[in-house]
């Protein structure tokens, strides 16, 4: 009888171990895992969803490119950290800044910066000097592989916060103005967003719109948006929180953090004072990276110890929100039908929103 107790009770253990080591989401989930990656060992676990297009896995030291039937090759070089953009990515290494195109992967040199700010959406860029105040505005020209400088701008005070666009720049500096840059139209302006100066702790906006959304002040601090012209849509009052996250959809929705929960609404433009609140969810840390589908939004959260994916869909309202105990730092779209992939430095997970789970 006891031997039976402790071939029953290891038995018990080994089954508890393997399934909280297990990946798999529960079926009645919102998102499917279709496959993980780790270092070079792939597993498949729906084959049913096809992985038909390259992406390329950030790995912070080196990429993976990763083809259609799980074909993985690295470029990787010695003490370098990667940048990712819409149809390049860059690389910082010891002796200055290369540029990548995706296609056929050429490597150019670019020049010497002590910081790059891309988005992983855009082919525009930047370069910031080691003073912090001096920046340089780049576009990727695909057919030429290389990165064109646009202009060179020396702000009055460093900034902090910025957003670039498919087809502008934006940064917040610390006197309390917003530069913009759009090349293709050549406007470029600078202005402050209020007469008292306030300090601006994050912008946004998106590649379909020239307004703005910011955060800033203290002790309230306000959610403000703007049209190019400077022009006020919205003020609104927030409670006061020392990390502040504000992202401006594709579909004019905000998304925004505050205190211990992140909101998501739109603005009424017909007046400045109306913000229709839709959902908010509680959550514990911040947002690191969001990708958005045509009836979704999907992110990360994390508190540095644990980690949440979160879905928003439109059409209901509602947050669903799956814990992830393994790290991970980004997201990336792989199908606009629903298939996305999360990754840290050395796993990746690829998902696939179950549409038909939701109610």
């Amino acid at each position: 009888m006891l031997k039976k107790i402790i071939i029953f009770i290891c038995f018990a253990a080994i089954l508890f171990i393997f399934i909280i080591n297990s990946p798999i989401i529960k079926p009645a989930s919102i998102i499917k895992i279709v496959s993980s990656i780790e270092n070079e060992s792939i597993k498949v676990f729906d084959s049913s969803v096809d992985i038909t297009n390259l992406f390329y896995w950030n790995r912070l030291n080196k990429i993976t490119r990763v083809s259609p039937g799980y074909k993985l090759s690295s470029i990787e070089q010695e003490n370098s950290t990667y940048f990712m953009g819409k149809d390049f990515f860059m690389s910082r290494e010891e002796d200055g800044i290369y540029i990548y195109d995706k296609k056929q992967e050429r490597k150019n040199y670019l020049g010497d910066s002590s910081l790059i700010l891309s988005n992983k959406d855009s082919n525009l860029f930047a370069l910031v000097k080691k003073n912090g105040m001096e920046i340089g505005f780049y576009q990727f020209i695909p057919l030429e592989n290389k990165g064109v400088l646009l202009k060179n701008e020396i702000f009055p005070s460093l900034y902090t916060s910025y957003c670039i666009t498919r087809n502008g720049f934006y940064f917040a500096l610390m006197n309390g103005y917003i530069y913009y840059f759009n090349p293709f139209e050549n406007i470029s302006s600078e202005r402050a967003v209020s007469e008292s100066s306030d300090i601006i702790y994050g912008v946004s906006s998106n590649s379909v719109t020239s307004d703005y959304a910011i955060i800033s002040g203290y002790n309230p601090q306000k959610l403000s948006i703007f049209n190019i012209d400077g022009t006020i849509l919205l003020e609104k009052n927030i409670t006061t929180t020392k990390n502040t996250f504000i992202h401006m959809l594709e579909n004019q929705m905000i998304l925004y953090k505050e205190k211990s929960k992140i909101i998501v609404g739109r603005y009424n433009q017909k007046k400045s004072t109306s913000f229709e609140e839709y959902a908010s969810l509680n959550i514990e840390g911040q947002l690191l990276d969001c990708i958005e589908f045509y009836s979704y939004f999907v992110c990360i959260i994390s508190d540095g110890n644990r980690y949440s994916i979160v879905v928003y869909r439109y059409d209901d309202n509602r947050f669903y929100k799956k814990d992830w105990k393994y790290p991970i730092y980004q997201i990336d779209i792989l199908d606009t039908t629903g298939v996305f992939a999360v990754y840290n430095e050395n796993n990746l997970w690829i998902f696939d929103l179950q549409k038909e789970n939701i109610r």
